[in-house]
């Protein structure tokens, strides 16, 4: 089982401290004592982060009854916990490459007020994106149970039957004829015994996470007349290397990435690098935490200190949760390489598109990997990439899609999961009209449909 990749050096030891966690290959589905079943759906969606809300709502409007299980008290994952802001590039030059729900967020958080910036057209409030998306979910009739999480499966004859999720109850089990995995990291794919991959080939390394936060009271005009002075410093690269040597920068990052938010004055700042950590893993998640804050108060200092319009101002927000920018890819019928998605390489499944480069943070420090398409290409996400080797009634309506680890780096953004995730969402609706087999749904209607609902394929 996987991860296939050779796990030597870091790996082999990570591996074997945690071998009786169940968190390194192939785990089998235990049974567990039975129990009742506290609710039976058509549709369960475990987790409530981009890929998870679209998957719902899809499924949810098709006349589905949706169950949506989400760890926090709120919707968003990655957007709302982490603060990953603002959406990356959904368009290449003037052909827009992820619409449907995604875009009716977008219009939603425009509508009221909370989307775009002096620099970021993308920009958007995080706080204002719970209540558009729990607003979606809501309407459409989707059941949504917070400050859950999955923690095992019951399977039989390759189909998930149960899951079973911790909360203040102790234990809850719910059944479904299908299930969509939006949990980010592949959670409910690893808890029914998927195949699974992690990290680049050479090594099993991931991308570094990065704990986002947010600095208030920032005179803006001061920053913005420091970036076109012309001293091409548009990421501070030249302060944060002023300040490294005198150790006062403390990210591995080589740069200061900032952006601009939808509120006056406040700047949200994606520049913690935490190296050498497996997201999967309880006690490399917790040192992550503990790392990436020591990190946030010592790039506060630095911008405090070194940036132009930063000397007044106060770190007003850290992310809930440390975003994580790689973890589990899930086994499926396809995996989707770097070379698919430079070469633009049709697919007749073809479920969503992108436009994101190819975007490798380092896995052991300083130095960023861009690969750009040409203006106006863009690639296409295989329906086959979604669905889970083994599985009949699971999909994959997240960022652990099937791929390697350098096409993973383009596909993981958030415009892009929403898209699969709506894919993921319609698929199911279809899947339970169709013996609750995902390899029997129609992709020309399952297109057709996409395209009824805005996506673009």
């Amino acid at each position: 089982m996987s991860p296939t990749r050779d796990r030597r050096g870091f790996f082999k030891t990570m591996l074997a401290s945690t071998a009786a966690l169940g968190l390194a290959g192939k785990r089998a589905s235990a049974a567990g004592p039975a129990r009742p079943v506290d609710g039976h759906y058509d549709i369960i969606v475990c987790g409530g982060g981009p890929g998870g809300v679209c998957a719902a709502v899809a499924a949810a409007r098709a006349g589905k009854k949706v169950l949506l299980i989400e760890q926090y008290g709120f919707l968003g994952g990655m957007a709302t916990a982490g603060l990953v802001e603002p959406y990356m590039p959904y368009r290449t030059g003037e052909i827009v490459t992820n619409a449907g729900i995604f875009e009716e967020v977008c219009r939603r958080l425009s509508d009221s007020g909370a989307f775009g910036s002096e620099l970021h057209a993308s920009a958007f409030d995080t706080e204002v994106l719970k209540m558009v998306e729990l607003d979606l979910c809501l309407a459409a009739g989707v059941e949504i149970l917070f400050h859950s999480f999955v923690f095992r499966t019951t399977v039989r004859r390759k189909r998930i039957t149960e899951v079973h999720v911790a909360n203040k109850a102790g234990e809850m089990s719910f059944s479904a004829e299908l299930f969509v995995d939006a949990t980010g990291d592949g959670d409910l794919a690893f808890h029914a015994g998927a195949d699974w991959e992690l990290g680049r080939e050479q090594d099993g390394l991931t991308q570094p996470s990065t704990l986002f936060f947010k600095m208030a009271n920032v005179d803006l005009k001061k920053a913005l007349k420091y970036v076109d002075s012309g001293k091409d410093d548009r990421s501070f690269k030249k302060l944060t290397e002023k300040a490294r040597a005198a150790g006062e920068f403390t990210s591995p990052r080589e740069d200061t990435l900032w952006f601009c938010t939808p509120r006056q004055g406040v700047i949200a700042f994606n520049t913690t690098r935490l190296v050498k950590f497996n997201a999967t893993d309880p006690w490399d998640l917790t040192r992550m935490e503990i790392e990436g804050l020591k990190q946030v108060r010592d790039t506060g200092a630095f911008a405090n200190k070194y940036l132009p319009g930063f000397g007044k101002a106060y770190i007003s927000q850290v992310a809930s949760n440390v975003g994580v920018r790689e973890s589990r890819r899930v086994v499926g019928d396809y995996q989707i390489t770097q070379d698919d998605l430079l070469s633009c390489r049709p697919f007749d499944d073809s479920v969503a598109r992108g436009c994101y480069p190819i975007d490798i943070h380092s896995p052991t420090g300083g130095g960023t990997t861009i690969i750009h398409l040409e203006e106006g290409q863009s690639y296409a996400i295989p329906y086959r990439s979604l669905l889970v080797k083994g599985f009949d009634n699971l999909i994959m309506g997240c960022r652990a899609i099937w791929g390697t680890h350098e096409a993973h780096s383009a596909y993981r953004v958030q415009p892009i999961v929403m898209s699969i995730g709506h894919a993921a969402g319609v698929a199911a609706a279809m899947a339970s009209s169709s013996g609750a087999d995902y390899r029997r749904v129609s992709v020309p209607g399952l297109q057709e449909r996409l395209r009824a609902q805005g996506a673009v394929v």
